[in-house]
């Protein structure tokens, strides 16, 4: 759970796009943006990040917001707004 991570996954697609591998660059770049997206998702659920380790680990930016009790709920909630996404932009068929 650290920033250090997205930076280092962005900065290896740049290397990668320099080299002229457009196709593993982007792949680099989703998985940086995937693991950013990570990092708030987890601090819905009120836990302490140290999103500059290993620089900085006592800065932690996440509220308590103790939202676990709700934890199936949100998941579920965002399982199906993912089908409905899938469903609408007819894409639901590439995964079979």
């Amino acid at each position: 759970h650290s920033l250090f991570f997205v930076a280092l996954f962005v900065l290896i697609g740049l290397v990668r796009r320099y080299q002229g591998d457009k196709k593993g660059a982007l792949l680099f770049y989703v998985i940086a943006a995937g693991w950013f997206i990570h990092l708030p998702l987890d601090c819905f659920y009120g836990e302490t990040k140290n999103f500059f380790w290993p620089w900085v680990s006592t800065w932690n930016f996440c509220p308590h917001w103790d939202l676990w009790n709700y934890a199936a709920a949100i998941d579920a909630v965002l399982l199906v707004v993912w089908l409905v996404h899938e469903e609408v932009y007819n894409k639901v068929k590439d995964y079979f």
